[in-house]
């Protein structure tokens, strides 16, 4: 660094962006996420300090009369500009420093890209996509003059529009210049983690053409593109012979996405090897949506958790049930944490009013409706039943902390609360259907709350979409149920263990609802609450990641070819997985059997999913693959195989082959 008149690409992260401009600074916080970005340097705004200074070059920085006479004032320093004449001092600066940046490449035919960097440039509020000067050169010939082009465009009638627009300085000296070395690519183009045309955050975008870097220098050249939802990413492009790429691409711009917490715009080039290069990358404009109440009312269509759409499906299918909620919105989410995490006074009489509306119909429910297109996290603290204002406040801060504390509270989040009177239940139903070929929906059921169905023995039922028909009854001998949540299992009485928990008749009327879900969702889970009085409330909804297979356990073969084949190792409680730390699990399958463990402790449930990231093992899961663990395992891309069975011949260290059933 040179009085600061010049910045390599190491030092961008920490340099001021007054200094480098907004292009150079995404480089260099690009740097800290991404290994491949080419080597660059930086002529600052310092630098075009002094080669105006140098040359005299009057630039009067207030503001002008009119536009007319805007627009001339810009021509006469354009002119200026492209007269004047780089000292030997700035001339050395450059040429030393472009050597520096070749190595041991010829200098006459080595290629480098010019990049404008301007202040303002890649803002969340002043893109400027397009209206600066990029130019790629062959050799060093016309370095000087392709420099002079780019501080030139920053006083173009298309710049000074746009910063007019922006309310941006209208002339300034902000320009600093980008030299980056070329990367001969055999295609590339954009990827952005938000469509702005459906204003969609759940969306990834991906356009490419055949080209160089050059052609990522003109939009007109990106011809071919790709959605992703982040939900479940590879649905349509699984064939694609550049799957891979799509995967790679796809990971590292949720990971920058997640760590600049905004929408983000990257430029990259594909290698004829196979290597993908960053070349830019840029915050783009999102518009959030605003709260105008601390209470709301769930049918409010800003509300994008899923958990809301069996709401609006209770009365469209005419469901009859007393359930009418109302929502805590995100907008008292925000008050809570602008104030350090204290309940303000106008706050708490919001929150007061809403306690006392539901208290005379008995016990309370606080249910998280949390939505993030980057974030899944279905395990928020749950309340149970609630009888006091004291409980109530307790339960809604200990669901914000939980957000605030895990970094839940992304850009696109929605941190909400759904406050409901209790609801006494006879059982529990979870539908789910796999693929739209799928013609069958696999109902479980429990006497009791949902959690039961997790950890007990069940009911399972299979309906028959097309003939509307019963085609399949397995009664469980059930031993507990859930009488109300965070309680612990309750014995069932002798006289019900063998009893059929749903009714033919509510197995037909929970078939028929599920049958209407079908037509409009390929993959999911609806949970379905059967009251004492035998009203249906659909209770939750979530799309499935992905479909899955099972999988078996067989004896070892060693021709097994592309089966998963090793020595297993056995995981029955929490304190098994927590030992995993102290042992040697190289090369070993872990087969994690849950049955007996309470997959709803949201902090223990985390913790572990972590900790199967970090080994990395392929694992097998023995229980409901409904369950909130299989579920965060799938969304975590976990190499989750489930299995229905476990051969009485299994024991740990035993070396087996798993088969795709």
């Amino acid at each position: 660094m040179i009085d600061q008149l010049i910045i390599f690409e190491s030092d961008y992260y920490l340099a001021d962006k007054n200094i480098i401009g907004g292009k150079a600074k995404g480089l260099g916080r690009l740097n800290q996420f991404y290994e491949r970005i080419p080597k660059s340097f930086c002529l600052t705004t310092t630098f075009l300090i002094q080669f105006i200074e140098d040359n005299g070059i009057v630039v009067p920085l207030d503001s002008m009369l009119n536009y007319d006479d805007l627009i001339m004032t810009c021509s006469q320093i354009q002119q200026q500009i492209c007269a004047g004449t780089f000292s030997s001092k700035l001339e050395l600066i450059i040429f030393e420093s472009i050597k520096e940046l070749a190595g041991h490449l010829d200098l006459q035919t080595s290629q480098f890209i010019f990049r404008s960097s301007h202040i303002s440039e890649d803002e969340v509020d002043s893109v400027s996509s397009g209206q600066y000067e990029s130019k790629k050169i062959i050799g060093i010939s016309q370095t000087l003059n392709t420099i002079k082009e780019i501080w030139v465009s920053n006083y173009s009638a298309n710049a000074i529009e746009y910063r007019i627009s922006r309310k941006l300085p209208i002339v300034d000296l902000g320009m600093a210049v980008i030299c980056q070395e070329f990367v001969p690519g055999v295609f590339g183009g954009i990827g952005a983690t938000y469509n702005p045309s459906t204003f969609d955050s759940s969306e990834v975008i991906i356009e490419y053409s055949y080209n160089d870097a050059e052609g990522l220098l003109s939009k007109s050249d990106l011809t071919s593109s790709v959605f992703l939802n982040k939900k479940d990413p590879f649905k349509e492009c699984i064939f694609s012979k550049h799957h891979l790429i799509w995967k790679l691409l796809f990971k590292e711009l949720l990971k920058i996405e997640a760590k600049e917490n905004h929408p983000i715009f990257i430029e990259w080039t594909a290698t004829e090897t196979g290597e993908i290069y960053f070349l830019q990358l840029k915050t783009m404009q999102y518009i959030k949506n605003t709260w105008d109440n601390f209470i709301d009312v769930p049918h409010n269509k800003k509300y994008k958790s899923s958990k809301l759409v069996p709401l609006r499906w209770q009365f469209e299918l005419g469901l009859q049930a007393d359930y009418s909620p109302l929502i805590i919105s995100p907008l008292a989410y925000e008050n809570y944490i602008l104030n350090n995490c204290k309940i303000t006074d106008e706050l708490l009489a919001h929150l007061t009013s809403t306690f006392l509306s539901f208290s005379n119909a008995g016990s309370i429910s606080i249910r998280s409706v949390y939505y993030s297109s980057i974030n899944s996290s279905n395990n928020h603290p749950q309340s149970g039943f609630i009888n006091n204002l004291e409980d109530f406040i307790s339960a809604i801060e200990s669901v914000w902390k939980f957000i605030f504390e895990n970094k839940l509270d992304d850009y696109t989040s929605q941190p909400a609360l759904m406050v409901s009177s209790w609801l006494n239940v006879h059982s529990t139903a979870v539908v789910h259907r796999l693929g739209i070929k799928s013609d069958e929906l696999n109902i479980e059921a429990i006497f009791g709350y949902p959690e039961g169905l997790e950890q007990n023995a069940h009911d399972k039922y299979v309906y028959s979409i097309a003939s509307s028909e019963v085609i399949g009854i397995q009664i469980a001998e059930k031993e507990f149920y859930i009488a109300h949540p965070k309680s612990n299992p309750t014995p069932l009485p002798l006289q019900n263990s063998n009893e059929q928990v749903l009714s033919n008749d509510l197995i037909h009327q929970i078939g028929s609802i599920g049958t209407k879900l079908s037509r409009d969702f390929d993959n999911f889970r609806a949970e379905f609450l059967v009251t004492d009085d035998f009203k249906i409330i659909v209770w939750q909804m979530d799309e499935y990641v992905r479909s899955f297979p099972y999988y078996k356990i067989s004896r070892f073969d060693s021709l097994s070819g592309e089966n998963l084949s090793g020595s297993l190792k056995i995981i029955h409680s929490k304190k098994d997985l927590i030992e995993l730390q102290n042992i040697d699990v190289k090369d070993k399958i872990l087969l994690l059997d849950f049955r007996t463990e309470n997959l709803r402790d949201h902090l223990w449930l985390m913790k572990s999913i972590r900790r199967l990231e970090m080994l990395g093992n392929p694992f097998l899961y023995f229980g409901s693959m409904m369950s909130h663990f299989s579920m965060s395992a799938l969304e975590a891309d976990l190499p989750i195989h489930p299995i229905n069975d476990i051969p009485e011949w299994v024991s740990e260290n035993e070396k087996v082959t798993i088969v795709r059933v």
